[in-house]
């Protein structure tokens, strides 16, 4: 019996706040995973390197396995890449009053050998828009956010964990994802949204509540809750009673998540470990 491949897995991911409520309706489930992998691996390479670049390389089978799909199907992963670069985020400058929609990346190069007539394609370089590199370092753990309004204390990036989030299925589970992760740090773990601004984010274009609570919110709100680390429930909010008959509008939703206990443990665990390596550093002498 053949060996089960072991998948691959990556670390925390910080999203700038802006990617994270960004409107993804051009975008399936494949390419949000490759946004994740692209800025995970682009963090880590930053933190590695002195000399600052916006490339990032990947061989094309690494890729495809941290991606989910099979290696031979390059044309789909090709198609993929191709849709991503669909995906505009605005940029604001403040102080010249104006915005400007940018890629998220440069057209990326595909490398290739020649087998015979045949193109074998080995590996694929992304390259970050420069102007969007902001949104893609955690800058905010330095305190030095390029993008973040001065005046605002708040976090700027939000950190999610990118092996649950490669695993999720559903196109419209990891933007919910997202947005839920991005509360976790508040005292009151709770988050407001009209109808309109949740389905701008999560790219829904069905147009009523009930089609939406039952295509959109319930099956990615399940696969959350039994694959991910978090635990997750929402309230629709109703506008005030008109005097009309029947059920009143839905016109907003409010999200509500916390941890659940094996991760809050785990994580309250690697803290005190760390408190006691800076308690107690090991003697090199």
């Amino acid at each position: 019996m053949a060996k089960k491949k072991k998948k691959r897995t990556i670390g925390k991911v910080f999203m700038h706040n802006n990617l994270v409520e960004a409107h993804y309706t051009n975008l399936g489930a494949l390419e949000l995973k490759l946004l994740v992998v692209v800025a995970f691996f682009f963090q880590h390479q930053q933190s590695q390197q002195v000399i600052q670049t916006n490339f990032v390389s990947f061989d094309i089978d690494d890729l495809a396995e941290y991606l989910r799909i099979e290696r031979n199907n390059f044309p789909y992963l090709r198609q993929r890449i191709r849709n991503i670069q669909s995906a505009f985020i605005s940029y604001e400058n403040e102080q010249e009053q104006w915005e400007q929609d940018i890629p998220l990346f440069e057209p990326p190069k595909y490398h290739y050998h020649r087998d015979g007539e045949k193109k074998q394609f080995y590996r694929v370089d992304f390259q970050i828009h420069e102007k969007l590199i902001p949104y893609f370092l955690d800058l905010g753990k330095k305190g030095e956010s390029l993008i973040a309004n001065p005046n605002n204390k708040s976090r700027p990036f939000t950190q999610i964990e990118g092996s649950s989030a490669l695993d999720f299925s559903s196109k419209y589970t990891l933007p919910l994802y997202f947005v839920l992760k991005k509360i976790e740090n508040q005292s009151f773990k709770l988050v407001s949204y009209s109808l309109d601004e949740i389905q701008g984010i999560v790219g829904s274009k069905y147009p009523t509540w009930q089609k939406f609570r039952d295509n959109v919110l319930d099956p990615s709100f399940k696969e959350i809750n039994e694959i991910s680390e978090i635990w997750c429930e929402y309230l629709p909010k109703h506008e005030e009673k008109t005097g009309q008959r029947g059920r009143p509008k839905v016109i907003g939703i409010t999200f509500k998540m916390g941890m659940k206990e094996a991760y809050k443990n785990k994580k309250e665990a690697y803290k005190k470990i760390m408190q006691f390596k800076e308690r107690y550093p090991p003697n090199n002498e």
